[in-house]
């Protein structure tokens, strides 16, 4: 059994492995520090406004500024790696300026690399998680009296890109009207929606000129406390959006994984499953009989659709079926995350590449996965 042996408790229950029960707990104390914090917003405010853009480096750098902008926010205090220079060259590449917010600095030599890709280099203190930096260069924008057309806010949770000639950029500017991104979550209770994760997310100018934008900016307060930054910063926002009436709007989601789903071969459909990714023992095993059914079955296609399903309703569709998400969808990105789902992600993604079932990326993009992927 993952996560060691299966413990029994006084009554003969089993109990939950030792490695869930430190993360309730640690989640627990974590929740009960957002509160606090939530709290005390009004006054740390007060200390954290007037100190947000003092405490800032400005590197001005050779591009030009363009009315497509992304802030490109990186936490890499010891270097950039190869890959996110390659993804920074990618991004120039499509028309757009960018500005990169550095939490915690960079090395001088990084920012001078930077400089012949960058419109602009901003190293600021790590403090707030990625909604720490995008507020502060939000403020930046807006103190330079900066106002794109569209508005691009990345992080470096991702390894990207996985394929080439990615056209994302383009489809989010054209397909979102006010707010959106690359990935969206239908929320419901206590609150019905979409959630954008913040890793990407796109801004479009009416967004950038509206009181109620600026209004959530005013009221959030980044802090170093990652349940008080997702709950109150990236469902914050989607949820602040969600209220006003503004349309939230991804690329990918839950129908459009699903519409493509259906429409998949049944060799994709197939090798979804073979690379599929697990945290829960009973879905796996599930995966595992379906596999071992010739495509031809009767019924096959749609025991595999309906399974496919209730995996994309319990966990996010793009980490669980990472085939499905490069082949089918053509994302052009994995999540570097340490979450046990994640990783498992990486490691079929992984176990694709090397297969030739799916088309490996650049050496320097392939190093990066490798890097933050243990062996399974």
């Amino acid at each position: 059994m993952r996560g060691g042996h299966k413990r029994t408790g006084a009554d003969g229950m089993g109990w939950p492995p030792l490695w869930k029960i430190k993360r309730e707990l640690h989640t627990a104390r974590d929740q009960a520090l957002a509160l606090i914090l939530r709290l005390c917003d009004p006054l740390r405010r007060l200390f954290y406004d007037r100190q947000e853009l003092l405490k800032i480096q400005v590197h001005l750098g050779d591009g030009v500024l363009q009315d497509r902008l992304v802030l490109y926010l990186v936490y890499q205090p010891q270097g950039l790696p190869a890959s996110q220079f390659e993804a920074i060259r990618e991004l120039a590449a499509q028309g757009h300026a960018v500005l990169v917010m550095a939490n915690g600095g960079l090395p001088e030599r990084d920012v001078q690399a930077l400089k012949s890709l960058c419109w602009r280099i901003i190293e600021r203190p790590n403090r707030g998680y990625d909604f720490g930096g995008y507020r502060c260069g939000l403020h930046h924008l807006r103190q330079q009296s900066v106002l794109p057309e569209v508005l691009t806010l990345m992080n470096d949770s991702m390894c990207y890109p996985l394929l080439p000639g990615t056209e994302l950029l383009q489809r989010s500017e054209a397909s979102i009207a006010y707010f959106g991104g690359a990935v969206g979550l239908e929320e419901h209770a206590p609150w019905h929606g979409q959630l954008i994760l913040s890793y990407w997310l796109t801004l479009k100018k009416p967004l950038l000129e509206s009181d109620d934008f600026w209004a959530f900016w005013r009221t959030y307060v980044p802090a170093s406390n990652k349940t008080y930054t997702v709950k109150y910063g990236e469902r914050g926002l989607s949820r602040r959006l969600n209220a006003d009436g503004r349309p939230v709007q991804s690329i990918y989601n839950h129908h459009f994984f699903m519409q493509a789903m259906r429409g998949a071969t049944w060799q994709d459909l197939q090798l979804s499953l073979r690379y599929a990714a697990f945290v829960d023992p009973e879905l796996e095993l599930e995966c595992a009989r379906l596999l071992q059914l010739a495509p031809g079955t009767p019924g096959w296609r749609e025991a595999c659709l309906d399974f496919v399903e209730r995996v994309a309703q319990r966990r996010n569709f793009l980490n669980a079926f990472p085939y499905s998400a490069v082949a089918i969808l053509k994302v052009p990105f994995i999540k570097k995350s340490p979450l046990r789902l994640q990783v498992a992600s990486r490691q079929q993604y992984l176990r694709a590449v090397r297969a030739g079932d799916l088309p490996a990326p650049s050496s320097g993009v392939l190093a990066d996965i490798e890097r933050c992927t243990p062996n399974p």
